[in-house]
């Protein structure tokens, strides 16, 4: 995930463990590159991260199917930050800005506090020029 803000924010906080690890899977790419050891583990965390985009769609799963999702378009992305954790794990916590339908606030408001998975999808090519 670290990789998607900046390519170096992984190799700034994490190091290569010295410690016998599990054998690569053949045909799976390492996406922590082998750094998995915190560089400072006394430092404060969360991380925060000044970055802001527009036009994602985030889409939020409910249940296998797919048919139950809340898909919510233009929305804004802000205050990230970064929970680095032992082992190389990253906990991303953002805000979300969007005006969802009166349907959809119902069925949100109705999973508060709630586990949940979801997927952000970026604006398209055309969007970001008519940004720019």
């Amino acid at each position: 995930m670290l990789i998607e803000f900046n390519p170096q924010l992984r190799h700034a906080l994490y190091e290569y463990d010295d410690a016998p690890k599990q054998p690569a899977l053949e045909g799976v790419e390492d996406e922590m590159l082998g750094l998995t050891r915190l560089k400072f583990p006394k430092l404060g965390m969360p991380l925060k991260y000044e970055w802001e985009g527009a036009g994602y769609e985030l889409q939020l799963h409910i249940g296998a199917s797919g048919r139950d999702d809340i898909v919510l378009d233009d929305v804004g992305l802000s205050d990230f930050q970064f929970q680095c954790n032992e082992g190389g794990s990253v906990i991303t916590t953002f805000k979300a800005m969007t005006r969802p339908t009166a349907q959809q606030q119902g069925r949100i408001d109705h999973m508060l506090q709630l586990e949940t998975e979801l997927s952000l999808k970026p604006p398209s090519a055309k969007q970001r020029e008519l940004a720019a």
